[in-house]
């Protein structure tokens, strides 16, 4: 062999080298990912004792994380990806610290920042910026979405604390808009409101009726005919909650399981049962699973499957942002079994990572996940009778199954292409 042929030869047998390292190192990568969404089935939240109280120190790492991530900007970067990318950042990481710190005592170092916390989302969501993305000049100013929210997040806030420096000048924003709601409830012949021109979303309405609630829970009780009229309203409705109607409150989209779910959780602060059995509707017609794992359907019946804004992705019908709601819908009403594995679940496919002071799943790559999962983390269970599901203990069997197989085909394959490499 001469030394042309030789130096031709040479350099792709390296290349085949190492090729061979890359695919072997990708297996190995598969197999721990499979290994580690395994371990994560098994996921128990960490708790510490704060001011004599036990909170969840997973919960913090992950507030501690969304905080950095905010500073950082990332509220902004969410906006060019959702229509109410930097709304639902702020909301929801001022929500989650008012669940949070609920129980807290005042004065604590953690209440106090979950107050600063809170106020801060409040002000976010009310500077100019945020705002452009609504309509201001709609029934209820920016929209029901906005008002709704944002309202029921001043309610939260003063739960959470009654010491605060600017607590008397949220009371008078709260009051105004719970009179403004209360009017437009008792004046209107729908029991929905405009979000944006011609677009109501029965969810978004929500909120703020909950806000009326909480009003007579923290003052004197005022908007409970309010309530009343409102729910008598829903009810004369051929579909109840669906997930879009027209301005006639006439159904244009059936109920899905991320609003309807988002809708469940809500309502389920109104101390007054107003609709015993929407709960197990919603077991039955959105409980799913895949791979033996819990999750929730997005749609029911003969829907088309439609990914969007609201759902996420979907997978084989499963939504990933009705299944993260899942969890928070299923801890309000006491299924604290079925929440529990749903929460597992959470961990085993978001591929959770953290260090000592913060935590973030898919490896930050998607923030919104972020923020929704530490709301659902933060909610308190208010069905204090609660339900069992009977659900086996070995309902990790199926998936535990599925993995061992594709990890024996994975370490098949490996061993051959280390044998290969050791003959070459």
């Amino acid at each position: 062999m001469d030394s042309k042929s030789l130096a031709s030869k040479f350099p792709l047998f390296i290349r085949l080298k190492l090729f061979k390292y890359i695919i072997s190192s990708i297996l190995i990568l598969i197999i721990i990912v499979i290994i580690y969404a395994n371990y994560n089935l098994y996921y128990q939240p960490e708790l510490q004792k704060h001011s004599g109280v036990l909170i969840d120190q997973d919960l913090l790492k992950q507030l501690n994380y969304l905080e950095k991530s905010l500073d950082n900007g990332v509220a902004y970067e969410m906006q060019k990806q959702y229509p109410e990318g930097l709304f639902f950042s702020y909301l929801m990481y001022g929500l989650a610290w008012c669940e949070f710190a609920l129980d807290l005592p005042e004065g604590s170092p953690l209440k106090n920042k979950a107050v600063d916390e809170a106020i801060n989302s409040l002000d976010k969501l009310e500077q100019d910026y945020c705002k452009q993305s609504f309509y201001k000049n709609l029934p209820l100013q920016y929209g029901a979405f906005y008002f709704s929210w944002t309202n029921y997040l001043r309610a939260k806030t003063l739960l959470l604390s009654d010491t605060f420096s600017t607590r008397d000048k949220l009371i008078s924003d709260f009051n105004f808009n719970c009179d403004t709601l209360s009017k437009m409830i008792l004046d209107s012949d729908s029991p929905f409101f405009e979000s944006y021109p011609n677009q109501y979303w029965p969810a978004d309405i929500v909120p703020g009726i909950v806000s009326l609630s909480i009003h007579d829970k923290l003052f004197t009780s005022k908007y409970k005919k309010t309530i009343d009229n409102w729910f008598d309203d829903v009810k004369q409705s051929k579909d109840i909650f669906p997930h879009s109607v027209s301005s006639k409150g006439e159904t244009l989209q059936g109920r899905r399981g991320s609003s309807f779910g988002l809708i469940l959780i809500i309502l389920k602060e109104i101390p007054e049962n107003y609709f015993d059995g929407l709960i197990k509707l919603y077991i039955r017609n959105y409980s799913s699973y895949f791979l033996g794992l819990p999750m929730i359907k997005e749609y029911t019946g003969n829907d088309e499957v439609i990914e969007d804004v609201d759902s996420g992705p979907i997978v084989f019908g499963n939504g990933s942002v009705a299944t993260i709601i899942g969890a928070g819908v299923y801890k309000r009403f006491g299924l604290l079994d079925k929440s529990e594995q749903i929460s597992q679940t959470i961990e085993c496919l978001g591929f959770p990572c953290e260090d000592s002071g913060t935590k973030k799943y898919l490896l930050g790559k998607v923030p919104m996940a972020d923020f929704f999962i530490a709301w659902v983390k933060s909610m308190k269970t208010l069905e204090y009778k609660t339900y069992h599901t009977n659900s086996s203990q070995h309902w990790r069997l199926t998936f535990q199954i599925v993995s061992l197989v594709i990890v024996l085909i994975l370490a098949l394959l490996l061993l051959k292409i280390i044998r290969s490499n050791s003959q070459v």
